[in-house]
């Protein structure tokens, strides 16, 4: 069996690679694609991906030709016992979809319907819509460190069949509106 040292350093291994291991994979990744200096060589996209793999549910339906290269998933960064990942965070399809720049302006359009979304939940008692859109936001942001949660079609799915079940239960009288009076 192992020693309390090799255990101890086998932990410290998976928990920098689980926990870190995106920051650096992602930053090597950038090095790579914009200043040729990233320690591995990525297989990228030899063309514009327009959102594909941002949104990869739709992209699979709009061009069911297109594929994602074929090492992208089996690109693994990480230096000799340190950490070890494949995961380059959602923001490597972005960038690849839109350019960084489009990414930034892209994020800069999220966050807009994000807050509108918020401000209607704090206005609007039967704002369903908006509270699935921010439901889901918190969601992929948690995520984004993996990769867009707006790869799979469940997830659209079940954003449209959370803002229909609050409806409905709005409907048939379960869930009562707040009141929203002014203090004062």
């Amino acid at each position: 069996m192992w020693g309390a040292d090799e255990q101890a350093a086998k932990v410290l291994y998976y928990l920098s690679s689980y926990a870190f291991g995106h920051l650096y994979a992602f930053s090597d990744w950038f090095s790579s694609y914009f200043l040729a200096s990233g320690s591995l060589t990525y297989t990228n996209p030899n063309a514009p991906t327009w959102g594909y793999w941002t949104f990869l549910a739709i992209g699979e339906v709009v061009n069911p030709n297109y594929s994602l290269p074929v090492g992208y998933y089996a690109e693994y960064f990480g230096p000799d016992k340190v950490l070890q990942s494949n995961i380059y965070t959602a923001f490597r399809g972005m960038i690849y979809d839109f350019t960084l720049i489009g990414s930034l302006a892209c994020m800069a359009t999220m966050g807009a319907v994000v807050n509108y979304a918020y401000l209607r939940m704090l206005t609007h008692a039967k704002a369903f819509g908006s509270q699935a859109i921010f439901i889901f936001t918190l969601g992929w942001m948690y995520q984004s460190y993996i990769f867009s949660m707006f790869a799979w079609s469940s997830t659209i799915g079940a954003a449209i069949l959370t803002a229909a079940i609050l409806w409905s239960e709005e409907r048939i009288g379960r869930i009562k509106p707040a009141s929203f009076k002014s203090r004062g």
